[in-house]
């Protein structure tokens, strides 16, 4: 089945990978530089396929599951990596990944490099656009909330954020959880709709594709994941047609995107609206001006009509 030129797997993938973007666009938005989300992922597909593969258990169960293990492993990972900033925090998650990964290929029960075979394939696309259409509104929420202005505030400054009576390792652990929660919800997703998880599933390639997907939407605007997954994922199908080129013309699309819309697709679109609202106001302002003059006339006209200054009374 084709919507747009586009095979419905592919749309699929795009939409479980806003869910990964935004694992790593949210803690960016509050100035923590994680590059845990994929192990988080991990966790929570294995997680949900083992619990229905093996255990039977109700996928609404083993959903819940796959949200809530990886968020207390990313508690628990929090609280020494808090205080961490910068490049430390970045090698330190990086070196979590390494660890789930060589846990997977040696864990029996989960496989090893073979992974997990006939894992049941529960999730349908109707399931992930009420989930994207949910995480969508949740996100624009909390911008635009007081916790969404106290992670600008941390993204700002962490030494202002405590002036302002903001608790930074409270938030950073916040966002941790929060992270392992939308990564473990695509690792879920991702597991029971193709059925099949690998360790070579989650290599540091997706995390770079993740990150390219949160940069490139926009880390600073709520909706900056759902179109940097939308471009990363869907615009190489469409590119197909040119198969010897695509490579070539989706690099440089990507490089002219950084160098022209530095603040990502979602930032620099809803500069141009504003920019677009700011000189149509402008424009109607203008266009009522000449209106408004006509209506009473000016103090040389009236002396030009009366040159006696007195009315024309002698």
């Amino acid at each position: 089945m084709r919507f747009l030129g586009l095979e419905q797997s592919a749309i699929a993938f795009a939409l479980i990978n806003v869910f990964l973007a935004a694992s790593y666009q949210l803690p960016i938005q509050g100035g923590v530089f994680a590059l845990s989300g994929v192990a988080f992922m991990a966790i929570g597909a294995y997680t949900s396929a083992l619990l229905t593969a093996r255990f039977d258990i109700n996928p609404i169960v083993a959903l819940g599951a796959a949200a809530l293990l990886p968020a207390a492993v990313a508690l628990l990972l929090s609280l020494p990596l808090a205080r961490l900033g910068g490049l430390y925090l970045a090698l330190s998650t990086l070196a979590f990944l390494v660890v789930v990964d060589t846990f997977l290929l040696n864990a029996g029960f989960t496989g090893g490099a073979a992974g997990l075979y006939r894992i049941p394939r529960y999730v349908e696309m109707w399931h992930l656009m009420l989930a994207v259409a949910v995480l969508a509104y949740l996100a624009r929420s909390l911008q635009r909330s007081r916790i969404g202005r106290a992670m600008v505030a941390m993204r700002e400054s962490s030494a202002v954020a405590s002036t302002l009576g903001i608790n930074p390792s409270l938030y950073r652990s916040a966002l941790f959880v929060a992270s392992g929660v939308l990564a473990g919800l695509a690792g879920a997703f991702y597991a029971h709709y193709v059925g099949v998880l690998t360790p070579q599933s989650f290599s540091f390639s997706l995390v770079v594709r993740a990150l390219v997907m949160a940069l490139l939407g926009g880390t600073r605007h709520w909706a900056g994941a759902f179109m940097g997954a939308a471009v990363v994922t869907l615009l190489p199908e469409l590119l197909r047609p040119v198969r010897e080129w695509r490579d070539v013309v989706f690099g440089a699309l990507l490089v002219a995107l950084v160098l022209f819309a530095p603040q990502g697709i979602a930032g620099t679109l809803d500069s141009l609206m504003l920019w677009a609202r700011t000189s149509l106001s402008r424009w109607r302002s203008l266009l009522h001006q000449p209106l408004l003059y006509r209506s009473r006339p000016k103090a040389r006209e009236v002396a030009l009509d009366d040159p006696a200054g007195d009315g024309g009374s002698h």
